[in-house]
């Protein structure tokens, strides 16, 4: 602005001269007419020859007088350089202003705009920006929404199909909503190419667990220079080349309150249908646990009642030789009476010594009777401390000893059977020869 005055302030010095020509005329010696030059513009006074002194003529504004004085071409270019000067000065002042405004403003975020959940649960959204409002849905832990317009201590954000006002302060927004996203949210890779390997380890030479196709999305569980760790099914990892995936973060998003209602409605039905189905099964294995059990009786009646098969005996009570034994063994075959009989009438307690002894008197048993009840894969409860237990306690009642004792002295009611099992577990079709005492069944094979 100064620059441009003191050209005008110039050109009127030039027009004084002008009019007062003769005085100047006398000591520059010039003509009558001058001509000003500016720029591309030529300004004619009077005589050409006032040129000569315009392009010597310096004006001086500065201060409080004007002054002119000689000089040459390039002072006129002296000024409009200084005008320049200014106006480039002007412009690197305002570049530098703006350069260092720029830097005391943050980067710009991807979360500008959004929230991010903090909390453990759940946030509520509400129909209006205070506690008594209708809960419109639920944004969880970790999940994202856009903002739409602030109240008073509150933010109205959406989220999937949900608009509602939540309370400041349990989210994040901008770059700290963006460092909580990256810490929870989920990162979910996209095969990009027709068929990606899929890798035990970071690099082309390691072994290739599968192949993806195009468009095949994973779960990126790590991270190292060019490689996604993907997860490849619940237990296996594995590693894809990022030059062949896109990534994805994901977030979750806000539940309506009726999906709550509905989903809560659907677990409950979901878990009246597994009530049910479980009371099905239970009654189903319960039906074939007594149709089972009513077979087996079926089959023992059958067995018991029928006296026309060719293989099977009646039972009969002879007279035998008698067995000498002591004290304990007579005490031994009476406890194992009481573990296998306690329950049969006084006949399958009878049986049952005469079978003990039946085996003492074959070539095919051990020759005594501890050796006979004591042997190997024979009568179980000997080997399990069952039997011990009896041994300690005494037999069950007077019938076992009586039993024990006949038989000793020779009565015999299962003739020369040395097998005999309960009744329910018989295969009568599989033995040559059989009789049924109580509820067991004497054989021969």
């Amino acid at each position: 602005m100064e620059s441009k005055s003191r050209k005008a302030i110039a050109y009127v010095l030039v027009a004084i001269i002008a009019l007062t020509q003769t005085a100047f005329t006398n000591v520059f010696d010039i003509d009558t007419t001058m001509t000003v030059t500016e720029g591309h513009e030529e300004l004619t006074v009077f005589s050409n020859n006032i040129v000569d002194l315009l392009d010597l003529a310096v004006v001086d504004v500065s201060g409080s007088g004007i002054s002119i004085a000689a000089s040459d071409n390039s002072a006129v270019t002296a000024m409009e350089d200084e005008d320049n000067t200014v106006a480039a000065e002007d412009e690197s002042q305002k570049s530098a202003k703006e350069t260092e405004e720029n830097k005391e403003q943050p980067a710009a975020s991807p979360f500008d705009g959004k929230i991010v959940v903090n909390v453990d649960d759940y946030l509520t959204m509400r129909a209006e920006p205070t506690t008594d409002a209708a809960i419109v849905g639920k944004l969880f832990a970790g999940s994202a929404a856009d903002i739409v317009g602030y109240a008073d201590g509150w933010t109205l954000v959406t989220s999937g199909s949900v608009t509602g006002y939540v309370c400041n302060g349990y989210f994040e927004t901008g770059a700290a909503a963006e460092a909580l996203a990256n810490q929870v949210g989920q990162r979910i890779a996209t095969v990009t190419t027709d068929t990606l390997r899929i890798r035990s380890e970071a690099n082309t030479e390691s072994d290739i667990i599968d192949l993806a196709a195009l468009g095949q999305q994973f779960t990126v569980v790590g991270q190292i220079d060019g490689w996604y760790q993907i997860l490849y099914s619940s237990d296996v990892v594995g590693w894809v080349s990022a030059e062949f995936v896109s990534v994805e973060l994901t977030l979750g998003q806000a539940l309506s309150r009726e999906d709550e209602l509905a989903e809560i409605a659907r677990k409950a039905e979901e878990e009246a249908r597994q009530a049910e189905k479980e009371r099905q099964e239970a009654e189903a294995k319960a039906a074939a646990e007594k149709a089972e059990k009513e077979k087996a009786a079926k089959k023992a009646e059958a067995s018991s009642s029928s006296q026309s098969s060719s293989n099977q005996t009646t039972p009969t009570t002879t007279q035998t030789a008698a067995t000498e034994a002591s004290y304990d063994d007579a005490y031994l075959l009476a406890c194992l009476v009481s573990m296998e009989a306690q329950g049969e009438s006084y006949e399958g307690k009878l049986a049952v010594a005469s079978v003990v002894l039946n085996r003492v008197n074959s070539s095919y048993y051990p020759n005594s009777i501890s050796g006979v009840i004591y042997q190997s894969g024979q009568f179980t409860g000997a080997n399990t401390g069952k039997l011990a237990n009896i041994l300690a306690s005494g037999p069950a009642n007077g019938e076992c000893y009586q039993a024990a004792n006949d038989a000793l002295a020779g009565i015999n009611n299962a003739g020369g059977y040395t097998n005999f099992i309960s009744l329910w577990k018989a295969n009568t079709d599989n033995y040559s020869e059989y009789m049924i005492i109580g509820n067991h069944c004497f054989y021969r094979r």
